[in-house]
C-alpha cells in the first residue's frame, strides 16, 4: 500500500468521505447562496423594498464582502476552521430569515445583509483550508479544482433554477425559504467531518 505521508492520492481521495463531505457544502453553499445572492436586487424589491435602496443595498454587501474576508482570515488564525465553519453557515440563515419575517424593513433587511456578508467568508474561505487538512497537499491541486467546480456550477444553476420558480410561481419566496436548509445542510457536512487526519508522518494505506 502507499504511504500517506503528506496526504491521500488521487484515487484514495477521490473515493474519501472528507472529499464528498467539503464537495457537498460547497455546492449547496454556493447554490442556496448565490441563488439569493446574485438575485439580490429583485428579490430584495419583491419583499417590498424600493429598486433605489435595493441597489445601494447591495453595493454596501459587496464592501462588506471585502472586510468578511479579512475578519475571517484572521478568525481562521485564532479559532479551530470547522467550527467556525459551522457556525457561519448557521448564522448565514439570518438572511433568508429576515427577509421571511421583517420583509420590507430597510434596517433589518441592510443589517441581514452586512451580516451575511462578514460571515460569508467564514463558509468559503474553510473550504480551501478543509481541502488541505484532511485530504492533505500530496493532491491538493486536483481535489480543489475538482471541488471549486461547484461554485460554477452554483454561479450557472442557482440563478437559472431561482428565476424559473419565480417564473413558475411569481414569487421569489420558495428560493428564500430553500436558503434555510440549505445552509443548515452546509453546517451539517462540515461537522460530519469530525477531526482532522494527520499527515505528518507516513501511514501504511488501509
Amino acid at each position: 500500500a502507499a504511504p500517506l505521508a503528506g496526504g491521500m492520492s488521487a484515487r484514495d481521495g477521490l473515493r474519501a468521505r472528507a472529499f464528498w463531505l467539503i464537495f457537498a457544502a460547497s455546492m449547496i453553499s454556493g447554490l442556496t447562496g448565490l441563488a439569493l445572492i446574485l438575485n439580490l436586487v429583485p428579490v430584495l424589491t419583491y419583499t417590498g423594498i424600493s429598486r433605489a435602496d435595493a441597489i445601494w443595498m447591495a453595493s454596501v454587501m459587496g464592501i462588506a464582502s471585502l472586510a468578511g474576508r479579512l475578519i475571517s482570515g484572521w478568525l481562521m488564525d485564532t479559532f479551530d476552521i470547522r467550527m467556525l465553519a459551522i457556525v457561519g453557515s448557521l448564522l448565514s440563515t439570518a438572511l433568508p430569515l429576515s427577509l421571511i419575517f421583517a420583509p420590507g424593513i430597510v434596517w433589518i433587511t441592510l443589517g441581514s445583509l452586512v451580516f451575511h456578508a462578514l460571515v460569508g467568508g467564514l463558509r468559503m474561505s474553510a473550504v480551501i483550508y478543509m481541502t488541505s487538512t484532511y485530504l492533505g497537499a500530496r493532491s491538493f491541486g486536483l481535489f480543489y479544482g475538482a471541488i471549486t467546480t461547484t461554485t460554477t456550477v452554483a454561479q450557472g444553476l442557482g440563478p437559472l433554477i431561482a428565476n424559473y420558480i419565480y417564473d413558475e410561481t411569481q414569487s421569489y419566496l420558495p428560493t428564500v425559504w430553500a436558503a434555510v436548509p440549505g445552509f443548515l445542510l452546509t453546517a451539517l457536512c462540515f461537522a460530519a467531518l469530525g477531526p482532522k487526519p494527520d499527515f505528518s508522518r507516513p501511514v501504511e494505506a488501509a
